[in-house]
């Protein structure tokens, strides 16, 4: 497994290759699924607000993408999008979200990080806590359609 900056190709292709899951909790937060302008405001995230994180690829293949972006002087907003093949390399991922999100954290003087997901994202959840988050709250209607999401932060 290999981590690289982003480009616009490598996260259209995850996008175009996301596992359902994923597009129905970016569905819910943003109120439509398109590949296209999700991949562009990821990396134009990228560019215009200083975010960190990467793309994860498996033989050249990008899989996942994950992406850390400031929210306020002292907090980041976390997000991972993958394809179904997230499952080859999820124990290296989750090694270098435990190991360098708390690290990076401290070390940029952040105070915390946190991610919302989709009630029904029972799997980003799992991971999430696996990655050393903590449920902070249940936020009911958060979402475009009215969808509960649930807040979980590094802290």
């Amino acid at each position: 497994m290999d981590l690289h900056p982003p480009t616009l190709a490598a996260a259209r292709y995850i996008m175009d290759n996301a596992r359902d899951r994923d597009r129905l909790e970016v569905r819910a937060v943003v109120g439509i699924w398109d590949a296209a302008e999700t991949a562009r405001g990821i990396v134009g995230d990228w560019v215009d607000r200083g975010a960190w994180g990467g793309v994860f690829c498996l033989d050249d293949t990008p899989i996942a993408i994950l992406t850390a972006v400031r929210e306020t002087p002292k907090s980041l907003q976390v997000g991972l999008i993958a394809t179904d093949r997230f499952n080859e390399i999820a124990l290296p991922v989750t090694r270098y979200v435990r190991h360098y999100v708390g690290p990076e954290l401290r070390k940029a003087d952040y105070k915390r990080a946190e991610c919302r997901c989709w009630e029904g994202h029972d799997d980003a959840r799992r991971w999430l806590a696996i990655c050393g988050a903590k449920q902070e709250a249940v936020i009911p209607a958060y979402g475009a359609h009215g969808e509960t999401f649930i807040q979980m932060a590094w802290s």
